[in-house]
C-alpha cells in the first residue's frame, strides 16, 4: 500500500516522526516510488536543507531511488514535500549503511 496523490501544496507533505539513528554517518535513505512521468520531492530532516530527488517514470510500477545523508545519532523527522506540484506514489522509506 503506497501513500498516493502528495503535493500540490505545502500542507500536502509526508512525515516520518521518531526516525532513530543509532550512530552518526553517512548513510543512504531509500525509496520505493512510482510516477507515470517523471516527477520530484523534496527531503528534509529536522527541517533543514531541502534536498531535491527527481523520481524518473516508471510505467512498469515501484522504483527505488536513493539519497546518501550525513545524520547524526539521535530521533529525527524526515519529511518529503513538494508544494508546487504531484510527487510520486510513495511506497516506503528505509534508512540504510552505505554499503548496502
Amino acid at each position: 500500500i503506497a501513500v498516493v496523490n502528495l503535493g500540490g501544496r505545502r500542507t500536502n507533505d509526508l512525515v516520518w516522526r521518531d526516525v532513530h539513528v543509532v550512530k552518526s554517518g553517512l548513510r543512504r535513505l531509500v525509496f520505493r516510488c512510482a510516477a507515470p512521468d517523471e516527477r520530484k520531492f523534496f527531503v528534509q530532516i529536522d527541517g533543514k536543507e531541502r534536498i531535491p530527488v527527481v523520481v524518473p517514470a516508471s510505467a512498469e510500477g515501484f522504483v527505488e531511488t536513493s539519497l546518501p545523508v550525513s545524520i547524526s545519532a539521535g530521533v529525527h523527522n524526515v519529511r518529503l514535500s513538494n508544494a508546487e506540484t504531484a510527487m510520486p506514489d510513495i511506497d516506503f522509506m528505509r534508512l540504510v549503511a552505505c554499503d548496502e
